[in-house]
C-alpha cells in the first residue's frame, strides 16, 4: 500500500524536473529588439566625440529661474495666481541680472 504513494511522488518529481532540464535554445534574432530600442531612443549617437563645453544657463541662474517659475505658482488674495507675469518678465530680468553679476531681484 505504500508502494503506489511513493511509486506517484517519483514520477510527479520526475516529470517535473524532467522539464526543468530542457536545454534552452536561442534563436538567430535574441537581442534584436533590446538593440533596435537602444538605437531607436539615441538622440546623438556622436554626443560623447562632442568635448566642446555645453553653453546655457549657469546654476546660479537656474535656481533663480525655477524659484520665479514656482513663486509664480502661488495663490493671490483672488484665487489666481499671484503674478500671472512672473515667469515671462520677472525671470527675464533675474537672469540678465544674474548674469551680468548683479543681484536677482524681482519687480
Amino acid at each position: 500500500m505504500k508502494t503506489i504513494p511513493l511509486a506517484l511522488g517519483a514520477l510527479t518529481a520526475l516529470a517535473l524536473a524532467a522539464g526543468c532540464t530542457h536545454p534552452v535554445t536561442l534563436g538567430e534574432d535574441t537581442g534584436v529588439s533590446l538593440r533596435r530600442a537602444i538605437v531607436n531612443q539615441t538622440y546623438d549617437a556622436d554626443a560623447a566625440r562632442n568635448l566642446t563645453a555645453v553653453t546655457g544657463l549657469d546654476g546660479g541662474a537656474a535656481v533663480i529661474v525655477m524659484n520665479q517659475y514656482r513663486k509664480s505658482f502661488e495663490r493671490g488674495e483672488n484665487g489666481g495666481t499671484a503674478d500671472p507675469s512672473g515667469v515671462t518678465a520677472t525671470t527675464k530680468v533675474s537672469v540678465v541680472g544674474a548674469m551680468l553679476g548683479g543681484q536677482s531681484g524681482g519687480r
